[in-house]
């Protein structure tokens, strides 16, 4: 049985592999302040925060984490 405190931590490059977006995209997204992390030497974040962060933002359009819309209201304009 696993509990919160022995799961795996998750770097910013496994991030980006689950994503299949950039590196660089993730960072943009924990300076955004969008996907909650910690640095333990690197950033890390947790398995948690990731299906979090795909659940709350889906739908949206994250292409600018500083303004994220929601993809029907992007099509509606």
């Amino acid at each position: 049985m696993e509990n919160n405190t022995t799961k795996k931590l998750l770097t910013v490059r496994d991030v980006a592999d689950m994503l299949q977006i950039s590196p660089s995209c993730v960072y943009a997204l924990i300076h955004a302040n969008v996907l909650p992390a910690l640095k333990l030497k690197s950033l890390k974040i947790r398995p948690e925060a990731v299906d979090k962060f795909l659940a709350e933002y889906e739908g949206k359009d994250l292409s600018d984490p500083y303004n994220i819309v929601s993809m029907t209201e992007q099509h509606a304009s």
